[in-house]
């Protein structure tokens, strides 16, 4: 029976054989896909637990270091909450579809994209309703006012949007009669008050 520090020896050996030797690897991985595949397969089967958590360890890990780099609050509201990166030049969704495959992808691979390139400059710290709220605006209306003018527009319709909510309507469909996305009505209506000070400015 392997002892651990055989175990550590040949795993460390492995690994700096294969980046020694890349091209072997390929082949090694291309002659043998079905038992390779067969083995991982197996194994993720056995361990669910661990790798289970040993995936979210590794998520908490790099989110820690991204908003420790970009700040640990929102660069707009100040909140500490339900945090997010956010691109400032508003190509977020192009950017994931062209390094994963999919506009929505996001968490854990794209934390660990942003620290292995060095933190970019166009990302920043945004709470997932001032995220929303950029969002919206970038779509609908970036080219007739300024974010802050779309916020202080959002903040006189309060009564509006709560006048609608009252009637039971949803908020999709509150959402198609003031024309914009579902993120601002829901933040309409639960918590406003964060947005005075752009108001008040």
């Amino acid at each position: 029976m392997k002892t651990e520090s055989t175990k550590l020896h040949n795993t460390l050996y492995m690994r700096e054989y294969r980046k020694r030797n890349p091209e072997y690897m390929k082949l090694y991985r291309a002659a043998n896909k079905d038992r390779i595949s067969s083995t991982l397969s197996a194994y993720k089967t056995k361990h669910k637990e661990k790798i289970l958590t040993q995936t979210k360890r590794s998520h908490q890990y790099y989110r820690d270091l991204v908003f420790s780099h970009y700040g640990k609050a929102c660069n707009i509201c100040g909140s500490t909450n339900n945090l997010s990166l956010d691109h400032k030049d508003g190509t977020g969704a192009q950017h994931r579809k062209e390094l994963f495959g999919h506009k929505n992808a996001a968490g854990s691979n794209f934390y660990h994209w942003v620290v292995t390139n060095s933190y970019p400059e166009n990302l920043q710290t945004l709470c997932t309703t001032c995220n929303g709220l950029k969002g919206s605006w970038e779509k609908l209306y970036k080219n007739e006012m300024t974010f802050q003018d779309f916020i202080i527009r959002l903040y006189e319709r309060k009564a509006w949007i709560l006048s609608l909510n009252s009637l039971g309507l949803s908020q999709r469909k509150i959402a198609y009669i003031i024309g914009c996305s579902r993120g601002p009505v829901q933040t309409t209506i639960e918590d406003y008050s964060k947005f005075i000070m752009y108001k008040e400015d």
